[in-house]
């Protein structure tokens, strides 16, 4: 009897050459885009600081201190942080939760420096404060909640965003526990078991 053989599935090619490529190139890729990064951040830094200029760059640090305020130099940090972090070699993954985090914070910031500044679109035209983008946050959030409830919010997010981008969390619990005068529990990884050896056959008497 013939029995229909069963063929496996075929595999992704897709996935499979960008495995490969991974392994190959992608450590000379990020790093290729670590130094971009760190680049771009020194450039905007220069830009910003009006220590050079151009067709290009001059119109772009303008629009950019228009947009984001203050807010740029922290641009200019998170750029430079990408970066490094590209860049260094660590343990396992680029942890992009924290990333997300941070990048949430510095939005929050422009919010908050609008809210100093009196949440003033003239300040926020002449590149003050958090920007178009801070006043506009600063706006809506007074605009349901209040100036005094829009300050309270935009801190507390950006308290909460700022612990995790920097994954201050566990740092904190361990804090807490030892003012309430509890020992933290530190989770230890267990020990490897040892193979029982094995041990040597008598010979036979002859």
């Amino acid at each position: 009897v013939n029995r229909p053989i069963q063929q496996s599935p075929p595999p992704n090619d897709l996935l499979d050459r960008f495995a490969r490529f991974n392994n190959h190139f992608g450590r000379f890729v990020r790093d290729g885009l670590g130094v971009v990064l760190i680049a771009a951040a020194i450039i905007l830094l220069l830009g910003l600081l009006n220590l050079t200029g151009g067709i290009l760059m001059t119109p772009l640090s303008a629009m950019l201190g228009q947009w984001v305020g203050w807010g740029g130099y922290l641009l200019v940090f998170a750029l430079s942080w990408g970066g490094i972090t590209l860049i260094r070699r660590l343990d396992g993954p680029p942890r992009w939760g924290r990333f997300v985090a941070l990048e949430l914070a510095i939005l929050l910031t422009l919010g908050l420096l609008s809210i100093i500044g009196g949440s003033s679109i003239a300040r926020a035209d002449s590149g003050l404060d958090g920007g178009y983008i801070g006043w506009g946050l600063a706006y809506l959030t007074a605009r349901f909640l209040g100036r005094i409830g829009s300050a309270i919010l935009l801190a507390a997010l950006w308290l909460i965003a700022l612990l995790t981008g920097f994954g201050a969390w566990s740092r904190l619990e361990i804090w807490l526990l030892r003012l309430a005068g509890e020992t933290p529990q530190v989770a230890t990884p267990p020990a490897p078991k040892e193979q029982p050896k094995a041990e040597p056959k008598e010979e036979a008497p002859k």
